[in-house]
């Protein structure tokens, strides 16, 4: 009977009594030969533009080592056998490398420039292998695919947590921390940044560390950041930049397309009321508001108002007949908010309690005007 050939590696199976006298070289040349090199041998496989066959010898390796500069998308077709390899894509270009079978209808797998990894094949598809990692630590690997990061902790700590950091001996100021890109590519198969997040040290100073956090976005070819982080939000470039916690700095807002009126505020703080003086308040919105106000804040608690509470105080006032005016006056021009407070004294004129309605003189002393615009 002659021999037969197992169906992976093509290893010989020979018949009882078959080759006497020569059996031994055949089973060194046939079985062990062929299992040294599936255990250990490399082949290295230049590539440019042509798609390869591996053939039988060529499919009997343990380390397929891709190299070359594609000039086109290249495929390495396998027999279809059932194998494990060690794949290594040392190519350069800006062109893809698919691991398939010869079998029509076979899973695929791109394995990308620089990536190495475990593939196994099981006569029809190619699989990459998924390997769950325990606190690695991974030098420049390259993720095919999607990626999950889960955790099973079902406290209320935050978890799983990805620590992006730079172990460095020497932080400064202006130091940009990791940075997370969108990558794709442009029509012409360059590989493009559309996108990227990072973070610049602003302060290493312990105790008093301060950092900005960037987002950049590509427009016309042109990859820059656009809207910073800060204790504030502040759009790349606008006046001022981080004008410091709960506030948003940008050069324009717009509602449905239409640029909004109002975009800059003022609020002068806590005034002092003195009769008949006068106040001029710089409001810096570099033009004339086109709407303002003016309140009262208490600073000493009475008639039913605690101090911190706030009311609107009418303008104008009354003139009591003697030449005498209570309340006040704003008169706003470009630069200032121009008050003057009425010559009666006291200038404030009679308001309901706050607790029961009814009329009583406040104290002057007690409440500090706040003017506020909006240009």
């Amino acid at each position: 009977m002659p021999s037969t050939f197992t169906p992976n590696l093509n290893l010989e199976l020979m018949a009882t009594g078959e080759f006497p006298g020569t059996w031994g070289q055949r089973l060194d040349n046939n079985v062990f030969s062929i299992l040294d090199a599936v255990l250990g041998n490399t082949l290295a496989l230049p590539l440019t533009n042509v798609n390869v066959t591996l053939n039988t010898a060529q499919s009997q390796n343990n380390f397929i080592d891709l190299s070359g500069t594609l000039t086109g998308n290249v495929q390495i077709i396998f027999p279809q056998i059932g194998r494990t390899y060690f794949i290594r894509n040392g190519t350069s270009g800006n062109f893809t490398v698919t691991l398939k079978t010869s079998a029509v209808g076979g899973a695929t797998v791109v394995i990308q420039q620089g990536q190495s990894g475990i593939f196994v094949l099981n006569g029809t598809d190619v699989l990459a292998v998924s390997n769950t990692f325990y606190s690695p630590t991974l030098t420049t690997p390259t993720v095919t695919g999607s990626l999950t990061v889960s955790s099973t902790d079902a406290s209320a700590a935050a978890n799983p947590i990805i620590d992006l950091f730079r172990d460095t001996a020497s932080p400064a100021a202006s130091d940009v921390l990791a940075q997370v890109e969108w990558n794709s590519r442009d029509s012409a198969a360059n590989k493009q940044t559309y996108a990227a997040d990072d973070v610049q040290i602003t302060s290493p100073t312990s105790g008093a560390e301060s950092a900005v956090r960037r987002l950049w976005s590509v427009i016309s070819g042109a990859l820059a950041v656009r809207f910073n982080i800060g204790a504030g939000l502040y759009s790349q470039g606008v006046t001022g930049g981080d004008k410091g916690a709960g506030t948003i700095n940008a050069g324009a807002y717009y509602a449905n397309g239409t640029a909004l009126a109002i975009t800059r505020i003022f609020d002068s703080g806590q005034q002092t009321i003195t009769s008949g003086a006068a106040l001029t308040l710089p409001h810096g919105l570099g033009v004339q508001p086109k709407l303002y106000m003016a309140v009262l804040q208490c600073v000493s608690a009475e008639g039913g108002f605690n101090v911190g509470d706030e009311t609107q105080w009418p303008p104008n006032g009354s003139n009591d007949g003697s030449g005498s005016a209570n309340g006040y006056i704003i008169v706003p021009d470009p630069t200032n908010m121009n008050i003057r407070f009425g010559n009666n004294n006291p200038c404030m004129t009679p308001m309901p309690r706050k607790d029961n309605g009814a009329d009583f003189d406040p104290t002057q002393s007690k409440w500090k005007l706040v003017v506020r615009a909006w240009g």
